[in-house]
């Protein structure tokens, strides 16, 4: 994951002004267990907002 946070950091112009893009990540790893979408959904979307907090360019995998 780091070398595609790395890849995605970037800082363009539009107009004049400009912009600075990061990444953040949340990761669901999922062992020979079934999970119905809104499980996954849900815990992916908890590590995203986690990485979120910690700061830019992050990922976080989801304790399950």
């Amino acid at each position: 994951c780091n070398g595609m946070i790395e890849k995605g950091v970037c800082i363009f112009e539009d107009d004049g002004i400009n912009h600075h893009v990061s990444i953040s990540i949340g990761i669901v790893l999922l062992e020979n267990t079934t999970y119905a979408y809104d499980e996954v959904y849900l815990l992916a979307d908890r590590a995203l907002y986690e990485a979120k907090r910690e700061g830019r360019n992050r990922y976080v995998i989801a304790n399950q």
